[in-house]
């Protein structure tokens, strides 16, 4: 008796909106964006950083689970998060990583590197709102370790047109790993 496989479960793809095509003014200026907030984050100026997110910023690191092949349900944690901030929350984590002698966790100071890639823009129904699907892969050394620690994910972000910039006024990081791999995650992803 020969056994079958049981075809894998794919969610159906989001409807994001609109495509902006990567040829539009508007795609470029994202982009810019997004290497401008990895540059000011990897060079560790978190507290600059806060002056790019909205008031009404939602950042959220969704917990995934582990789902067996043919298991219908989300990989992600509808109800647990590594993160679920908000402006005043994220701007304490921030103050308080950057401006007091007890977080020992970063003392001394983690380095970080963010690459972004596979950027993909589309138009929101509000005015002047974007989605921006990313993959990120960050690296973290501290002391003097000779290996990385890594960690890799999509970004879906919500950028808000702010004058002639953006403010990131949403943030999911949904992380292929299950289980964070870094002591503690005191970095922005």
């Amino acid at each position: 008796m020969t056994e079958t496989a049981t075809p894998v479960q794919q969610a159906p793809l989001p409807d994001f909106g609109a495509r902006v095509s990567s040829g539009d003014r508007r795609y470029h200026q994202i982009v810019d964006w997004l290497h401008d907030e990895a540059a000011l984050l990897d060079d560790g100026h978190t507290i600059a950083w806060t002056e790019l997110i909205a008031e009404d910023i939602i950042y959220r690191v969704p917990v995934r689970q582990t789902r067996l092949r043919d298991d219908p349900r989300c990989q992600f944690a509808d109800n647990m998060f590594h993160y679920d901030e908000n402006h005043m929350t994220l701007t304490m984590k921030i103050l308080r990583l950057a401006t007091t002698a007890s977080p020992w966790c970063e003392n001394p100071v983690s380095r970080s590197r963010r690459l972004i890639t596979n950027i993909r823009v589309f138009e929101r129904a509000a005015r002047d709102e974007f989605t921006v699907v990313s993959s990120l892969l960050i690296t973290r050394n501290r002391h003097s370790e000779s290996a990385p620690l890594v960690m890799s994910g999509e970004r879906h972000d919500v950028l808000r047109r702010d004058g002639a910039g953006f403010l990131l006024a949403r943030r999911m990081f949904l992380m292929d790993q299950t289980t964070v791999g870094f002591p503690n995650l005191t970095v922005i992803l």
